[in-house]
């Protein structure tokens, strides 16, 4: 890089951030052009170009939808989160199993009977 001067400081993606590959969103509702405390942001296949990566037109998804799960003390179930955030059923199980392969919360039980809780 011009005008870089020190030493290189090696770290896998993972030591400086969390992915979270096929994110379920609405674009009218939960995309944004603005960070903000309840936005992450989305990299999209447009922001990498020709091995470049772009970062001039991000944009940003709402998450705070998500702040059922993390506020509740106790285990949840997916029926409960739906009627809390009128989330589709669809994205709140692909995102359960997200935040599962995170390891931010944790399965508790099998089929119908299935809870989760954060860790």
């Amino acid at each position: 890089l011009p005008g870089f001067k020190g030493e290189w400081e090696v770290k896998k993606l993972g030591e400086v951030g969390n992915c979270i590959r096929g994110v379920s969103y609405n674009g009218e509702r939960d995309l944004s052009s603005y960070d903000t405390a309840s936005t992450v942001r989305l990299l999209r296949s447009n922001n990498v170009q020709d091995t470049i990566m772009d970062l001039r037109e991000l944009q940003f998804v709402d998450c705070s939808r998500w702040e059922y799960i993390s506020s509740q003390d106790d285990v949840v179930t997916p029926l409960q989160i739906f009627q809390a955030t009128k989330i589709p059923r669809s994205t709140i199980n692909q995102t359960l199993i997200k935040l599962l392969r995170l390891k931010w919360i944790e399965k508790i039980g099998l089929g119908r009977a299935t809870r989760y809780k954060k860790r």
